[in-house]
């Protein structure tokens, strides 16, 4: 935690990760496939960072905001 922030700063992707993740998934939401170009999106951790999971690319996905939601209330999404 850097500058006596409460938020530690290695949980949040880098603007350059978070360019290659878009590259990778297409400009697409990973799970219902919408295109993310004129919209809100998330990266997100695959394994969570509070379960340990890295952030790095391999531990990434795209998510519109929406599944990003349904992701963390417990819904099931495609």
């Amino acid at each position: 935690m850097a500058n006596g922030s409460s938020r530690d700063e290695r949980r949040l992707f880098t603007w350059r990760q978070k360019l290659s993740l878009l590259r990778i998934a297409n400009f697409k939401c990973q799970r219902c496939g919408a295109s993310v170009v004129d919209s809100k999106w998330h990266a997100h951790h695959k394994n969570h960072h509070s379960d340990g999971g890295q952030t790095e690319i391999c531990n990434g996905e795209i998510v519109c905001e929406s599944c990003h939601k349904e992701m963390h209330n417990g819904v099931p999404t495609s």
